[in-house]
């Protein structure tokens, strides 16, 4: 059994792509961190039978992946920015950020969360996107991608500009 969930708080940035990975994704909530812990913790025990235990303590970095084979869960940690208590960041030890499961979640619940998905600097096919959903919905009100796959970068955009573009 793994670690799914530790609260996090502290320092206002996230450590980078020091951890490994060749793709950083993370979600960022419209929620406090223990609104979105406890829902995780009702939801996911409602559902997976007591599969995955449950922590709120520090974070203990390095965030390793999880050990091959399929029976290791993936650990999820929902960090608190001291700069903003009312939003919270969600980051796995997966390079792909668990992101369909973390939005299957979130758009059962009414708010308002982003998914950032980038490759390290240096990595033959690259791929920068966000994808933002509103009121727990889970069809996404703005996506926006930059992805080379080959020598040619390709941009895909739909939706209305958040107003922070």
């Amino acid at each position: 059994m793994s670690t799914i969930l530790a609260l996090m708080s502290g320092p206002t940035t996230l450590p980078p792509f020091g951890l490994g990975f060749t793709l950083l994704a993370f979600t960022c909530v419209r929620a406090s961190a223990e609104a979105i812990a406890s829902f995780f913790e009702t939801a996911i025990r409602r559902d997976y039978l007591g599969l995955w235990k449950f922590e709120r303590a520090p974070l203990e970095l390095p965030f390793p992946e999880p050990k091959p084979g399929g029976r290791h869960f993936p650990e999820i940690a929902i960090w608190r920015p001291s700069c903003h208590l009312d939003r919270c960041v969600i980051t796995t030890n997966l390079q792909d950020g668990f992101c369909r499961f973390l939005a299957h979640y979130l758009s059962t619940v009414p708010v308002e969360f982003t998914t950032i998905r980038a490759t390290a600097p240096g990595e033959d096919s690259a791929v920068f996107e966000f994808s933002h959903h509103e009121n727990g919905s889970r069809q996404q009100s703005r996506c926006v991608q930059a992805l080379r796959d080959d020598p040619k970068w390709q941009f895909y955009h739909e939706g209305v500009p958040l107003p922070f573009e």
